[in-house]
């Protein structure tokens, strides 16, 4: 396991399986007395967007961080200062070097629908919605039947739907 420190955060370091850590250092206290901060390995918490991310401080500070991001710009070199850090796996939470590359966005998006992670939206023609509107099935029957959710469906029905003036 290789260690490299993090970039703009002095006490910190990064693995390229993941693992961050705060080095032992020296703080002074307001009353001036130096205290020796231990060695501590930080604990990443899961985001709402299902990635990774840790807590660092810097100067009374604190800054939450991507772990991908901080794994990638420490180990993988990136000469066209591509702005997006993919997955290969598609696992969010799958942060070791051998998983992460940089790539464009439209390059993460094609990776997501070429794996399955994305799936293109369902579009419903005119003629699906003069099915929908017609039809007396509940709202629930219908989101199954046409693959879309019952808000999409109640859209339809009240005329709120993008191809409503396509299908009269």
């Amino acid at each position: 396991m290789r260690w490299k420190a993090i970039a703009g955060f002095d006490y910190y370091e990064i693995s390229d399986s993941g693992k961050v850590r705060s080095i032992r250092h020296k703080v002074t206290c307001k009353n001036g007395f130096v205290k020796t901060v231990p060695e501590k390995y930080l604990r990443p918490a899961l985001g709402r967007n299902g990635y990774l991310v840790v807590s660092l401080w810097q100067e009374g500070r604190q800054s939450m961080r991507y772990l991908h991001r901080l794994i990638a710009e420490a180990f993988i070199e990136n000469p066209w200062h591509l702005p997006v850090i993919n997955h290969k796996n598609g696992d969010k939470t799958d942060n070791h070097v051998t998983n992460l590359e940089w790539t464009t966005y439209s390059g993460n998006n094609r990776h997501a629908y070429r794996t399955g992670l994305k799936k293109k939206p369902v579009k419903l023609g005119p003629e699906e919605v003069a099915l929908i509107r017609s039809s007396s099935e509940t709202e629930i029957e219908l989101s199954k039947r046409f693959g879309v959710c019952t808000a999409t469906i109640r859209a339809v029905k009240n005329h709120r739907f993008a191809y409503a003036k396509e299908a009269q």
